[in-house]
């Protein structure tokens, strides 16, 4: 799961989760996507601990979670429910 910019139409909707393939079925990174490890920990050998950068993927919208918010074949962006509920979520987890 990726949390990236919702661009609809030319125009930034925020940022929701998305599920994202980053290699294929031969275990090579997928076009824009790059990533390994950050090489030795020091104390904690049991984590494992990497690096991940996504440059002009392009995620279909049937991969975004959309529990809370819809994106329309015609390119209409809905939020479903209030918005009001998850940002009062977002300040009580903070």
């Amino acid at each position: 799961m990726v949390f990236a910019q919702a661009i609809v139409n030319g125009k930034s909707k925020g940022v929701y989760p998305f599920l994202v393939q980053i290699k294929d079925s031969d275990l090579s990174w997928m076009p824009g996507v790059e990533g390994g490890d950050i090489g030795p920990k020091i104390g904690f050998h049991a984590k494992e601990n990497g690096y991940m950068f996504f440059k002009n993927v392009r995620i279909p919208k049937n991969n975004l979670f959309n529990k809370y918010v819809d994106i329309s074949k015609e390119g209409e962006f809905k939020i479903i429910g209030d918005p009001r509920v998850s940002y009062g979520t977002m300040m009580h987890i903070r």
